[in-house]
């Protein structure tokens, strides 16, 4: 039997398994049925987690883009983690990146020291957003980022990019 539950707007795809051996089980002895038993659970349990991460990952993803700061979401765990890589020529001195959820919002920001900064090709791990919250649609925001050259980018939506750039206007 198969169970499909939620919104059929959201559905990316469904698979189903046939194999034609399924039939013929009765004519397995008891040891040999329970391995292919055994076998079969863990190949469709292994299915529906790809199908789960399939169906959630688009959805997880929202605008991420922007020239200098790359966001890569990765799941690990019972997490989705977030990272961003410094993808331009100059070190990033200060960035805000936000995750917005359904009626929530979490924000990352980071404002290096004088003599401090995110090098160019280096990553830096912004932190993490439960799985269970991910079920819902995430979108992932760069807000803000300024380079050492006194280069900025972004829409500073939040007040905590509003608050970055109005000291580097001083």
């Amino acid at each position: 039997m198969l169970h499909i539950s939620g919104n059929p707007a959201n559905w990316v795809g469904v698979c189903v398994v046939y194999h034609p051996v399924a039939e013929n089980r009765e004519g397995l002895d008891g040891s040999l049925r329970r391995e292919y038993d055994l076998f079969w659970r863990w190949q469709l349990r292994s299915l529906s987690l790809a199908a789960i991460f399939l169906a959630v990952m688009p959805f997880a993803l929202g605008n991420i883009d922007s020239p200098f700061l790359r966001i890569t979401v990765m799941g690990k765990d019972s997490n989705l983690v977030v990272t961003g890589k410094n993808i331009s020529r100059s070190p990033i001195v200060a960035y805000v990146v936000f995750a917005e959820l359904r009626h929530s919002r979490v924000v990352w920001k980071s404002v290096f020291s004088v003599g401090e900064s995110l090098k160019p090709g280096k990553n830096v791990e912004l932190g993490n957003v439960p799985l269970g919250l991910a079920s819902e649609r995430v979108n992932f925001f760069v807000d803000y980022v300024r380079l050492a050259d006194g280069t900025e980018w972004g829409d500073s939506t939040t007040e905590e990019a509003k608050e970055l750039a109005a000291r580097y206007q001083k």
